[in-house]
């Protein structure tokens, strides 16, 4: 996944390029975070009882589109057009964006190393936030903005009701309400200002044998050297030229458009089959149709 300032970021642009206006900002940059949430939900468990990571998965692989698409139609209130239209964001990035990752994390790349994406997604996030701001670390409410108790709820509804519709999974209420809290917690971990909670992360990795882990997420992160700029879709074996900047510009084009269309089917100015071939069907890893 894409880390979450990109996210926002991104979202943030696209919709100053779409010329409209979401009714709910903060519903908006929640739902740019994608179905990111259900993997920290129960982070402490290895396997929840309700698996919502397993689930943030599949959302991630299949049905991507009919996914997006009964979201849309579904989302009768405010918040919940917002956090739709947010939605639709996360899906634009990371299916632009994650060739390119696993291009930069495969044998012989500057990311090749046990839990390279995260390593790689990380610096990203830091760079942007440099860019925009001169230096730091994004604060929690930049990366994961809270819900108020209405909008959380009209939010977790929607999200229930299209799992059942797309995947035949009936969620429970209250734990879709608790992945948001879980994602918060876990957000605010892997930002470390002054870098203790980076020692706690090392500790985590060497506890679970599993390295990078934890510490692959941590932020402020330094960018490796010498990113190149020309390279392989490892998914279609075409020969590209651009690196973050111009995926991240065209996945703000992209996602503006996108948001014309959302607005335009929620007036009753475009058909549904009409917004289904703006929405796509990509997958979140590769960019292949799903």
């Amino acid at each position: 996944m894409s880390d979450a300032y990109a996210h926002l970021r991104t979202a943030r642009h696209a919709m100053v390029l779409s010329g409209y206006t979401l009714p709910s900002q903060n519903a908006f940059l929640a739902g740019a975070n994608g179905p990111d949430p259900f993997f920290s939900y129960r982070f402490w468990e290895s396997k929840p009882t309700v698996d919502l990571p397993a689930l943030a998965q599949r959302l991630h692989t299949e049905r991507a589109g009919e996914f997006l698409l009964a979201m849309a139609r579904r989302a009768l209130s405010p918040a919940q057009r917002s956090y739709a239209a947010g939605f639709v964001m996360h899906n634009t990035l990371d299916s632009l964006v994650h060739p390119y990752v696993a291009f930069l994390t495969q044998k012989g790349a500057v990311y090749d190393r046990p839990c390279g994406h995260g390593y790689c997604e990380s610096a990203l996030d830091t760079a942007l936030w440099h860019l925009d701001f001169g230096g730091g670390i994004a604060p929690l409410r930049e990366v994961c903005p809270p819900l108020i108790t209405g909008e959380l709820g009209e939010v977790a509804a929607l999200l229930r009701d299209t799992v059942d519709e797309v995947f035949g999974i009936q969620l429970p209420f209250v734990a879709i309400c608790d992945s948001f809290s879980h994602f918060s917690l876990v957000r605010w971990f892997f930002r470390s200002r002054f870098g203790f909670k980076k020692l706690i992360a090392r500790g985590i990795d060497a506890v679970l044998h599993k390295p990078g882990f934890a510490s692959s997420h941590m932020q402020p992160r330094r960018p490796a050297k010498d990113i190149p700029n020309q390279w392989i879709n490892p998914y279609t074996g075409t020969l590209l030229r651009g690196g973050f900047s111009s995926l991240l510009a065209a996945a703000e084009k992209t996602g503006a458009v996108r948001i014309r269309a959302l607005c335009l089917y929620w007036d009753g100015a475009l058909t549904e089959d009409e917004l289904k071939k703006v929405l796509g069907s990509a997958n979140y890893d590769t960019g292949l149709p799903c």
